[in-house]
């Protein structure tokens, strides 16, 4: 706002620009803030009058951040999350504060319901809200303050996070007997020139097992032949018993299927095929007494003692 023409920048001012930068767009975030396009527009205007620079671009009726904006993203998103925080934590004193928990599909299907189904009994009164989705969009989330902790692969951008370490996970490439591109094959072990050519059934961009595919190949500098694409690792795996392609699986999902006979296995030839699930939060996160017992519950928790959930696929 202003008195006698000086500018005072305000958490309304922080609170719309962040939503501007969420949403792309004024509009949007005009209806998100329950708020008109002038309001935002004005807002957005005072903030780039005040630093004397443009935090916007605006090109064919899109918008896109400016390096200046992204750093003051930065520090609003800081200053918002540190906010909520605080509120949190004097709510936290007087009774037990939720805890959102983020995972990547793999986890979310393998380890975290055991996980949270153990630390409901032990914690009845802490609610917990969980959201499943690939890790770059998990790692995205704890960025922006929507959520507290999220287990991902290794982060892409790991000084940004607290992290622990908390499994390691074998990952094979697996095929039906069906499967043309494969037929009468006895060898288990491929070439990494092999592997490349074979039809593939992938996770969506950013899921963990779609980054290990592409880092394949990125060494032989070849494109995937790409049967199938989808976000449901049970799609995929429907579809690799049928014979259709080549699916990237994690030890505990292929197992059942290995012993059945259903679908085989290839281990690719100097090509580390493992992965790492890592818990992670911002570096700038208060810890809540919910939060830091769950942090603890997460430590002590043995996720190889935990039985394959063979419904799951």
């Amino acid at each position: 706002y202003k008195i006698k023409g000086e500018f005072f920048m305000t958490l309304r001012h922080l609170k719309i620009f962040v939503e501007v930068y969420r949403t792309g767009s004024i509009t949007k975030a005009a209806e998100r803030l329950h708020l008109s396009q002038p309001a935002v527009s004005n807002a957005i205007k005072d903030l780039e009058s005040y630093y004397g620079v443009m935090l916007f671009e605006r090109m064919n009726r899109k918008i896109y951040i400016t390096k200046a904006g992204l750093m003051l993203w930065q520090y609003a998103n800081s200053i918002l999350s540190q906010l909520e925080e605080v509120r949190e934590m004097i709510k936290d004193e007087e009774s037990t504060s939720g805890i959102r928990i983020g995972s990547n599909v793999a986890f979310g299907a393998l380890y975290l319901p055991a996980v949270l189904s153990d630390f409901c009994k032990k914690y009845p009164d802490i609610p917990i809200f969980t959201r499943i989705e690939n890790s770059s969009r998990m790692e995205k989330a704890v960025l922006h303050n929507e959520l507290d902790f999220a287990i991902v692969d290794t982060p892409a951008n790991a000084v940004l996070f607290h992290c622990m370490p908390l499994c390691t996970e074998e990952m094979y490439l697996v095929y039906s007997p069906s499967c043309k591109a494969l037929a009468n094959r006895e060898k288990e072990e491929i070439s990494l020139k092999e592997a490349t050519r074979l039809p593939m059934l992938l996770r969506e961009e950013g899921s963990g097992s779609r980054n290990i595919i592409q880092k394949m190949f990125m060494q032989t500098g070849g494109k995937p032949t790409i049967i199938s694409e989808s976000a449901s690792t049970k799609a995929l795996i429907s579809l690799c018993l049928l014979g259709q392609g080549v699916l990237l699986l994690p030890d505990r999902l292929a197992t059942p299927y290995l012993e059945s006979g259903q679908l085989r296995r290839l281990r690719v030839k100097d090509f580390n095929m493992s992965r790492s699930f890592v818990l992670i939060y911002h570096q700038s996160k208060y810890l809540t007494k919910s939060m830091q017992y769950f942090l603890d519950e997460m430590a002590q928790t043995d996720l190889s003692a935990i039985p394959a959930d063979s419904d799951f696929s």
